[in-house]
């Protein structure tokens, strides 16, 4: 569960940065969200995940969407 968590709001954030970038990647990061929430859905109804071809592309979109991460940088201004 954390990692669906961590995945979706990592994708947010770095699909927010390129929006704000007008960066076309984002298509990638979009389609990868996508495949993510969808196979999430199918999983709810259907047993998806214990067939191979399944589960490697569940990784598959995860890892795309880790490949997005970047560590926020900290503005090191002190007001004193």
């Amino acid at each position: 569960m954390w990692l669906i968590v961590v995945a979706l709001n990592t994708g947010y954030l770095q699909l927010s940065r390129l929006r704000k970038t007008k960066n076309m990647e984002g298509l990638w990061l979009m389609g990868a969200i996508a495949a993510i929430i969808g196979l999430l859905t199918q999983g709810l109804f259907d047993t998806v995940f214990y067939r191979p071809e399944v589960n490697t592309l569940w990784w598959f979109m995860v890892a795309l969407v880790a490949s997005y991460w970047q560590p926020l940088t900290r503005n090191n201004h002190n007001h004193a």
